[in-house]
């Protein structure tokens, strides 16, 4: 998540703080709660926007983005996990439409100049973009 926290901060030249939203979307609808994700945001950016739902909610997220996660079988109530799942971080246009995608393996500047090139294609295109 500070790699996140990198990328957001690298972004700032082209007015991140309009154009582009940071989403986290929590793996572990159990344990984070709407109250758990705000707090543990609050440690990396203070724009990052945390998503939780049912299992069944994230599961379907999840599918959609062709990302993983699973915790392990046979825990105990009370027994402390960690929860396995796919590293992405994804790039969505305004439209709600991929972009592109970013595997651990870039670091936080290549994912920064990357975004900000796609955005500026996206307006030089005569794409919009708002916080409407």
């Amino acid at each position: 998540m500070s790699k996140v926290t990198d990328i957001i901060n690298n972004s700032e030249e082209f007015g991140r703080s309009k154009v582009i939203i940071p989403i986290f979307i929590t793996c572990d609808p159990e344990r984070d709660s709407v109250e758990v994700v705000r707090k543990y945001l609050e440690d990396f950016h203070k724009d990052m926007v945390g998503l939780t739902g049912s299992h069944e909610q994230l599961s379907k997220v999840a599918k959609s983005y062709r990302v993983y996660f699973s915790k392990p079988p046979k825990l105990q109530p009370g027994e402390e996990y960690l929860v396995d799942h796919s590293i992405f971080f994804y790039l969505m246009n305004p439209d709600g439409e991929f972009v592109d995608v970013y595997g651990k393996n870039l670091d936080a500047e290549q994912v920064s100049t990357n975004i900000i090139r796609h955005a500026k294609d996206f307006l030089k295109k005569g794409g919009i973009i708002t916080t409407d």
